[in-house]
């Protein structure tokens, strides 16, 4: 197994949630798999599903043709939950190493988000929307990669002993 492929605890979920699914699609399971693995993802083998990202979509599809539209979105939604964690903690360090910072990490986030002109309006009513998950659904992906990326310039750049 590569170090990228699904864990036991993703493959075991996989084919609980399988089984279901094709029943309520009225196909048999292996079928079924097979036909899922290609429209989502376009590969052909279980081994070629990334854990990460690809499992997200797999499973979205499987509780989605389940009829289970609330854990579908839980999955579909699995992605931009990883990444907002990762914006945060991000934030946190570089608040953490400020001294003079008397702001939250969200403050940070928000005027890094208003600097860049991926956030409109007063930072501080941004900076109190990320503090719920619902005010991220104000963003897409690649602009929350892409706020993650300047985050972690600066860390880098703290580092290495500049900014």
């Amino acid at each position: 197994m590569s170090k990228q492929s699904l864990t036991p605890l993703q493959r075991r979920a996989f084919f609980m949630a399988l089984r279901p699914a094709a029943l309520e699609v009225g196909e048999d399971p292996e079928s079924y798999r097979k036909r899922i693995l290609k429209e989502v993802l376009d590969v052909e083998h279980l081994g070629d599903v990334k854990r990460t990202g690809d499992f997200d979509k797999l499973m979205a599809r499987l509780w989605s043709d389940r009829g289970d539209y609330v854990r579908a979105l839980d999955y579909s939604m699995g992605s931009l939950t990883r990444l907002r964690h990762l914006v945060v903690a991000a934030a946190e360090r570089i608040v953490a190493a400020k001294g003079d910072w008397t702001g939250t990490a969200y403050d940070y986030i928000a005027g890094v988000m208003h600097q860049c002109g991926m956030a409109q309006g007063r930072p501080s009513i941004v900076a109190a929307r990320l503090g719920s998950e619902s005010g991220w659904l104000d963003f897409t992906e690649p602009q929350i990669k892409r706020l993650l990326m300047m985050l972690n310039a600066h860390l880098s750049r703290r580092k290495k002993g500049g900014a």
